[in-house]
């Protein structure tokens, strides 16, 4: 009688991969990402790799020297959006990035380094206080 209340598996493991840490954020690989190649126009990519999950404008100097390339970034989830707003000159290294030149064209891609959140996570965890854990030791 009570069967029919209780979740199935399937809806276990997907509440799982949502909820657990890392979980449903995005994919272990970026379909099409190998294929870009420098000298690629953005049409090409965005036919290789679908629609960035965000997007940064190039930015210039008044000199006219290049202060931040166009950057399309893929896989991004919370932390690396965050990470964008405060530093956009910077591509998080948990995302997947394609820069162009001035004329739309690939000058670069960045794979992503899936373990670079992991290490991050570990490295807060050293900084924090033995005797007070919740407090990191360098705001004393």
């Amino acid at each position: 009688m009570l069967r029919h209340l209780l979740p199935s598996t399937g809806q276990i493991a997907l509440l799982a991969a949502l909820v657990l840490p890392g979980g449903g954020c995005r994919s272990v690989s970026q379909p099409g990402f190998d294929a870009v190649r420098p000298g690629q126009t953005r049409a090409e990519v965005r036919e290789l790799m679908g629609r960035p999950s965000s997007t940064f404008e190039r930015v210039t100097a008044a000199d006219g020297s290049i202060i931040r390339l166009e950057r399309w970034q893929y896989g991004d989830n919370a932390s690396s959006m965050a990470t964008g707003l405060v530093y956009p000159d910077l591509p998080s290294e948990s995302v997947w990035a394609v820069f162009f030149d001035e004329d739309g064209r690939v000058v670069r891609v960045q794979a992503a380094d899936l373990g670079a959140e992991a290490r991050g996570r570990e490295q807060l965890r050293r900084m924090q206080d033995p005797v007070q854990p919740g407090v990191p030791s360098r705001s004393r």
